[in-house]
């Protein structure tokens, strides 16, 4: 079962934890949601990426319309050499938007009922995230059965 508040969408959704009461609160773009400790079922992050699609929309606005107007104004030689160099330059736009991939890690929160919490991170923070919140879990849990 997934939550609403889960990404299934490819959009990041910036955010970051706090821990307060033995409490991990997690702020999104959704809005804000707690959890105890000890109803944290696992904690992992997911690389996502996504083609850029800035790169990929100027690659076919190049395409098409630089075909359209060489093909309407021009009819030598010198057009063929203009078609073929938009030709080159939108597709190498459309191939660069597949290889520059925009890139982001979502760090996910599974609770003992299913209920799926995540919010998005830069590249490489992912597993940075979840130690940090694994650590503060551990202290949380040590300190409330130490009382």
């Amino acid at each position: 079962m997934i939550n609403n508040q889960f990404n299934t969408q490819l959009k990041r959704n910036p955010g970051n934890f706090s821990i307060s009461d033995n409490k991990l609160r997690i702020q999104n773009s959704n809005g804000q949601s707690s959890i105890l400790f000890e109803d944290i079922s696992s904690i992992t992050w997911k690389k996502i990426s996504i083609p850029n699609l800035t790169f990929i929309m100027i690659g076919i606005f190049i395409l098409f319309f630089g075909m359209m107007i060489v093909s309407i104004n021009t009819k030598t030689n010198q057009g063929d050499s203009v078609l073929l160099l938009f030709i080159i330059v939108g597709i190498g736009f459309i191939v660069y938007g597949y290889i520059n991939k925009i890139i982001w890690e979502d760090v996910i929160v599974e609770t003992r009922g299913g209920m799926l919490l995540s919010y998005s991170v830069d590249q490489h923070k992912g597993q940075i995230e979840v130690n940090r919140i694994e650590n503060a879990r551990r202290d949380g849990l040590q300190n409330t059965s130490n009382n």
